[in-house]
């Protein structure tokens, strides 16, 4: 939805308050206050799904076993290379992110000239990342986590690398952009599991229970 009316929206509340610059400040704001209504509804809807800490302290054992101490917390990310490499790859894969949404908007706004296409390119992308998502859950089942993320790195960075030969054709560079955001896509998707193995193994490395760390 704020792929195909985003760029309108802001020009638009540009337009309002008479500068462009504080439109999208202006619509940055409004962007974040929705986040937080709508994580805060989300945090009211699955209220009393599981327990709270003040109700698994009624059980002095419970609560006994999910204390950790922040030297355990310490030991669980020093202790745990596998985690340390995840929390690389994964820095890795937002800086690939932030800077493909600013070469997008150079690209389309300096050499193609064509500002409009740029609300094309985040439909398309947004599309194709979803689908890689859902996608993603089959390969991981058919091989496993780490060899279909490993298939989504090495499917971005091909498709991005691919892009430097054809930027002088914005209809191919958008379908290339939007390939690697399918396989970026992939990426979104398994993190989170990756981060679920990376916190059983450090459970099983220290003995203690520190998902909500980890993850």
């Amino acid at each position: 939805i704020f792929s195909a009316m985003g760029l309108a929206t802001i020009l638009w509340v540009g337009n309002i308050v008479g500068n462009p610059v504080l439109g999208f400040t202006i619509s940055a704001f409004a962007m974040a206050v929705i986040y937080l209504i709508g994580y805060f509804i989300h945090f009211k809807l699955t209220d009393g799904y599981e327990a709270t800490y003040e109700e698994g302290a009624v059980s002095t054992t419970t609560a006994k076993k999910e204390k950790i101490t922040i030297g355990d917390m310490a030991r669980s990310l020093v202790q745990n290379p596998h985690l340390l490499v995840l929390l690389l790859a994964d820095v890795a894969r937002w800086t690939v992110n932030f800077v493909c949404a600013g070469s997008a908007v150079y690209f389309f706004t300096y050499v193609a000239n064509n500002v409009a296409m740029f609300s094309v390119y985040l439909l398309v992308a947004n599309i194709m990342a979803v689908i890689g998502s859902y996608l993603s859950k089959y390969v991981a089942a058919k091989l496993s986590t780490r060899t279909a993320a490993l298939i989504g790195c090495y499917g971005l960075g091909v498709f991005l690398i691919g892009c430097q030969f054809v930027a002088s054709n914005i209809m191919l560079v958008l379908i290339v952009l939007s390939c690697a955001q399918f396989f970026l896509g992939f990426l979104y998707a398994l993190m989170v599991a990756l981060y679920g193995d990376a916190s059983i193994y450090s459970e099983w490395k220290t003995g203690k229970a520190a998902s909500s760390w980890v993850m």
